[in-house]
């Protein structure tokens, strides 16, 4: 019998509660998700309709840029986006996952405001990572607000011992 897994997602809800609304909860959602299949094509082909390139977005753009940034001076052996991943009893997706010669770099990027529960979210993503073996070796946030970004860096120990702590919370 397949058993039931809960998501990083379903784990920060049942312990720290509904996800605070903004009053355009909605509309930065659908904008965030729509900044997030535009960078999962970006990064993994060039945009095209019937063989004409697509108008990019500059939000699109500067997904390159940081990509960029945060992986100079290793090497990228692949990148995956929307990565589906799950160990024993969690599932989730990462926006971005980055394999690199040092190990992985997980990037999830945000539309909305910045808030405490997007660490958190980051360290399920590590602690399943870890859980089936592989290495993540860095880990950001990348914040993408109207033409510019903001990359904060997520220590990678501290994310997944406080998820930990909230997934320990959780009986399954």
């Amino acid at each position: 019998m397949k058993r039931f897994k809960l998501s990083v997602s379903d784990i920060l809800e049942l312990v720290l509660g509904p996800v605070p609304s903004t009053t355009n909860a909605i509309s930065s959602r659908t904008a965030g998700t729509d900044v997030h299949n535009q960078i999962c094509a970006f990064l993994t082909s060039t945009p095209t309709c019937f063989g004409v390139v697509q108008e990019v977005p500059e939000e699109v753009k500067m997904a390159r840029k940081v990509v960029e940034i945060i992986t100079q001076g290793l090497t990228v052996e692949d990148i995956k986006t929307e990565w589906k991943i799950e160990d024993a009893e969690l599932k989730g997706v990462v926006d971005t996952l980055i394999h690199t010669n040092k190990g992985f770099i997980i990037v999830d990027w945000k539309t909305g405001i910045e808030h405490e529960r997007h660490t958190l979210q980051v360290g399920g993503y590590i602690d399943i990572l870890e859980n089936n073996g592989h290495q993540v070796y860095k880990a950001y946030l990348v914040m993408i607000k109207k033409g510019t970004f903001k990359i904060k860096e997520v220590k990678v120990k501290e994310a997944k011992e406080a998820f930990r702590k909230l997934r320990r919370k959780v009986t399954f």
